[in-house]
């Protein structure tokens, strides 16, 4: 949880979450199947980069 609490991770969240709703709102109905993707994979980036940040802190950790 603490590598959720960077400025810059807390802002790609808003992000994700705005797009998504504008994305579902906008898109028609044959656009709705793909609409979701940009979302996801801001969610993905934000997932990746706050693990390997929890298993950097782990690593020094464990190694103090």
């Amino acid at each position: 949880m603490d590598a959720l609490e960077d400025f810059t991770l807390r802002i790609l969240i808003v992000a994700a979450l705005v797009s998504f709703a504008i994305d579902m709102g906008t898109a028609h109905d044959d656009e709705r199947q793909h609409a979701w993707i940009e979302s996801f994979s801001i969610v993905v980036a934000v997932a990746t980069c706050s693990l390997v940040t929890a298993t950097n802190d782990y690593q020094k950790e464990k190694q103090f």
